[in-house]
């Protein structure tokens, strides 16, 4: 789903190229071939180095046309994932203000990588897979993603609370819960477990309410460290539509099976 754990090494030959200095204007490029013509901006930026290794920080936005709105809020529902590499928390409103932060307090180990993915763009639906990934130096960087969707103008972004139906928390779960079963007995076959009763002592069924409307079902990904060891990186379930009825609200499973 990710290629962060691939970013130092994609990401050298950015930091040869940019090293102590960021890119005056993002770079565009265009896609006006889906329903939402949308641009996509990326900035990069590199700070202190030392040896062959600098800062990085990578920037990718989007900017759906006349969707400013919609445009905003993604944007700064990525922004809010972002670190603010000291004990303080982020809030940052732009992508300069994070890139002054990051040039305040990066230090040569530090990598940030932050994205927005186009999943689904469809004359009804937006689904989008917002990423990041911060690694300061230690054994290994941590990822994080936060799905959103979105019902083509409507007023704020679809949540998991907005897509069930009334009192359908309990059903989700005891569905979510048996695809967790199936992906369990998936971990055996492939080795990755050996013994799945001991595997759930430590590491339990839980729920999250990072969902996605993908075409073959909702799909529910996890954080690191949820559902496994940080091996098994960010977990995703899938649950059919077939299954979903009485669950969702009509409009969504129609949204999700265009």
């Amino acid at each position: 789903m990710s290629s962060f754990k691939k970013l130092p090494l994609l990401m050298s030959g950015v930091a040869l190229a940019f090293s102590g200095s960021a890119l005056a204007q993002p770079i565009a490029t265009q896609n006006d071939t889906s329903p939402l013509a949308y641009t996509e901006l990326k900035q990069f930026v590199t700070g202190p180095c030392q040896q062959d290794r600098c800062a990085q920080l990578q920037v990718s936005t989007v900017q759906f046309d006349k969707q400013e709105a919609f445009s905003r809020q993604v944007n700064q529902k990525l922004l809010s994932m972002a670190s603010s590499l000291t004990e303080k928390p982020a809030g940052f409103d732009s992508v300069d203000a994070l890139i002054k932060n990051f040039d305040r307090h990066a230090t040569w180990r530090t990598i940030e990588f932050l994205e927005t993915d186009v999943l689904r763009n469809q004359h009804n639906l937006v689904v989008l897979n917002l990423e990041h990934y911060i690694d300061t130096g230690g054994a290994h960087g941590e990822p994080s993603s936060q799905y959103v969707n979105w019902l083509t103008g409507a007023p704020a972004f679809a949540t998991l609370e907005t897509m069930l139906l009334p009192n359908a928390q309990a059903a989700f779960e005891a569905r979510l819960k048996a695809q967790h079963q199936k992906w369990l007995a998936e971990q055996k076959k492939q080795g990755n477990i050996d013994n799945i009763d001991d595997f759930v002592k430590t590491w339990p069924f839980a729920t999250t309410d990072n969902v996605a409307l993908m075409p073959n079902g909702l799909t529910v990904t996890f954080a690191k460290y949820v559902l496994g060891p940080g091996s098994m990186g960010q977990p995703s379930l899938t649950i059919p539509y077939s299954e979903l009825q009485g669950v969702l609200k009509p409009e969504f499973l129609k949204a999700g099976r265009s």
